[in-house]
């Protein structure tokens, strides 16, 4: 035992089983109420049986999937989940491909780049072999892109994401029968949220072309909802608006950028429009546990 330089060694291999369960469709190759086999798995994802057995025995440790006898594999609930959830395999897509290689380089990138704030000066551009920004070049791969907005939406309709407070203590006022800009909306999560709370309102969603193309809108909101391909450093393009939502947009970006999201949209507004921001907020040091805080930072 190395005492307290015990915790200072992270396992390097917590992710790969689950990235595994996401790329080979792990969770869906036997249905949720029955069980399995290594081999009958291994044969339905084009694997090795002993790649199975290892990555699914990993992924048991942290309680996906079972073994209720030996070389049997049953569900548990998070097992469960990947298989019936579309959005949870998107989201562990977007974390295995995009976040976690980019991590990996983040120091990296803080060396090369002292201080920089450029968003195409990061542990991404550096995993990626690229000097282009992340969301720009996620655009560019029509699958990326969209699991990513797949992605966004399932961060977004998780509860501790949701916008019901802000729905209910908000002053909507006249806003709550105009028209609502949701700016980076996604697949528009959240947009469906707020228009079956106020049920007058009418709404835009905005993102990457990727990302809106061929999204369904629900049948009881296809006379108040839209979609729009938009990039938010631009000039926001939908003049007039009585309010412009940016929900958990900011906090992927610099100070630098976070401003010039923000300055694209003044020359929209008119005279009374809001500007609503829905976002993360750190708390104050020493205020929350480590184990608490560390879900925050």
């Amino acid at each position: 035992m190395l005492g307290p330089a015990e915790s200072l060694v992270p396992p390097p291999n917590s992710w790969i089983s689950v990235t595994a369960l996401q790329r080979f469709h792990i969770a869906k190759s036997f249905p949720p109420n029955s069980t399995s086999t290594f081999s009958k798995i291994a044969e339905a994802c084009s694997i090795p049986e002993s790649d199975a057995r290892s990555l699914i025995r990993h992924a048991m440790s942290f309680y996906i999937f079972h073994e209720p006898s030996p070389g049997v594999v049953a569900h548990t609930a998070s097992s469960r989940a990947l298989a019936r959830i579309p959005p949870v395999e998107d989201f562990i897509g977007f974390i295995s491909e995009e976040m976690l290689p980019a991590s990996t380089r983040l120091v990296d990138a803080m060396i090369k780049w002292l201080g920089s704030q450029e968003s195409n000066e990061t542990g991404y551009a550096l995993a990626n072999g690229t000097d282009v920004p992340m969301m720009k070049y996620i655009s560019k791969d029509a699958r990326r892109a969209q699991q990513m907005g797949r992605a966004m939406s399932f961060l977004k309709s998780r509860p501790s994401e949701s916008v019901q407070r802000v729905l209910e203590s908000f002053a909507w006022g006249n806003a709550a029968e105009g028209l609502l800009v949701d700016v980076g909306g996604a697949k528009g999560t959240v947009a469906f949220e707020l228009l079956r709370f106020l049920p007058k309102i009418k709404c835009i969603v905005q993102d990457q072309t990727e990302v809106v193309k061929d999204t369904e809108t629900p049948d009881d909101l296809q006379e108040r909802l839209s979609f729009m391909a938009h990039d938010f450093f631009q000039e926001q393009p939908v003049k007039g608006a009585d309010t412009y939502l940016l929900s958990n947009v900011l906090h992927d970006w610099s100070d630098k950028h976070a401003a010039q999201i923000i300055g694209n949209l003044v020359p929209a507004l008119k005279k009374g429009a809001r500007v609503v921001v829905c976002d993360r907020c750190l708390p104050a040091p020493c205020k929350l546990s480590p184990y608490q805080e560390r879900k925050q930072r």
